[in-house]
C-alpha cells in the first residue's frame, strides 16, 4: 500500500467522520445516550484528524527558504482557501440579507457592515460558521513557514500563551 492510498483511505474516514458528526440530530432533540457518546467521541478528534492530514498534504511549507517563495506559497494559499471561503462568504451573506429583506422589509447598511466584519474577524460566530476550517487552515498554512524557522523553545510557549490569552467564541 503506497502512502498516497493510506492518506486517501484517512481523507475518506475523516470526510465521514465529519459527515456523521454533522448529519447527528440537533441538540435541541433528545438524542439517545450511546448516540451522544458516538457523537462526542468522533468531534473528539475528526478535526484534529482533518487538520493533520492537511498538513501532511501541505507539508512543503518547510521547504520556504526565501521571501519570494514564501509570497509565491502566501499567493497559492490565498488562491486554495482564502477565495473559496471569501466567495461563499459573499453568497451566502447576500443570500442572508436578501431574505432579512423580504422578511422585514427593510434594508440597514450596518448589517452589511455587521456581516462583513464578523466574516472576516470572527468567521466562525457567523453565518460562515460552518467554514471555520477554511479560514483557520488558511491561517495556520500561512503561519507555518514562518514557524518552521523558529525554534520550538519558542513556538510553544507563544502558543500556550495564545490559547489561554485569545478569547473564544461561542
Amino acid at each position: 500500500m503506497t502512502i498516497n492510498n493510506e492518506v486517501n483511505y484517512m481523507k475518506g474516514l475523516a470526510i465521514l467522520l465529519v459527515f456523521i458528526g454533522h448529519a447527528a440530530t440537533p441538540t435541541f432533540l433528545e438524542r439517545p445516550f450511546l448516540y451522544e457518546i458516538i457523537v462526542q467521541f468522533i468531534y473528539g478528534f475528526n478535526m484534529t484528524v482533518f487538520f493533520i492530514i492537511s498538513g501532511f498534504l501541505g507539508n512543503n511549507s518547510n521547504k520556504i527558504s526565501n521571501y519570494k517563495e514564501f509570497l509565491k506559497y502566501f499567493k497559492s494559499r490565498c488562491i486554495r482557501l482564502g477565495i473559496p471561503f471569501i466567495t461563499f462568504s459573499i453568497i451566502t451573506n447576500m443570500l442572508v440579507i436578501l431574505l432579512q429583506a423580504i422578511v422585514s422589509k427593510e434594508f440597514n447598511f450596518s448589517h452589511i457592515l455587521n456581516m462583513i466584519k464578523t466574516t472576516l474577524i470572527y468567521p466562525e460566530s457567523g453565518v460562515m460558521g460552518a467554514l471555520w476550517f477554511l479560514y483557520t487552515l488558511l491561517i495556520i498554512s500561512i503561519m507555518a513557514p514562518l514557524l518552521y524557522k523558529l525554534s520550538w523553545k519558542i513556538v510553544m510557549p507563544i502558543a500556550i500563551l495564545l490559547n489561554i490569552l485569545v478569547p473564544k467564541y461561542n
